[in-house]
């Protein structure tokens, strides 16, 4: 709701970085995997690599949740850098 019917860019830029942090560990899981269920095992840890690492950056940001409701850019910005900076190293550990 916040990003497609309020355009709450902070919002946006978060989820954005998450998806493609993401995207580029499913991406050299695809590269890398023999089998499906490999693939399924990699992004499933992807995944909770992610996850984790949103809660962990959301603790050095006071109300974080509050703060992209608020469209501060500079709170979305930092989540989606910092899902990004992930998914790049996850990519890496998997080539």
């Amino acid at each position: 709701r916040l990003i497609r019917e309020e355009g709450n860019v902070a919002c946006a830029l978060s989820f954005g970085g998450a998806l493609v942090g993401f995207c580029l560990a499913l991406a050299a899981s695809i590269r890398q995997s023999v089998q499906v269920p490999d693939f399924v095992l990699w992004g499933l840890a992807a995944a909770v690599v992610q996850i984790l690492v949103y809660f962990v950056a959301t603790r050095f940001v006071k109300d974080a949740s509050a703060a992209l409701a608020r469209n501060n850019v500079a709170v979305g910005a930092f989540l989606g850098a910092v899902s990004v900076s992930i998914g790049l190293l996850n990519a890496a550990c998997l080539s």
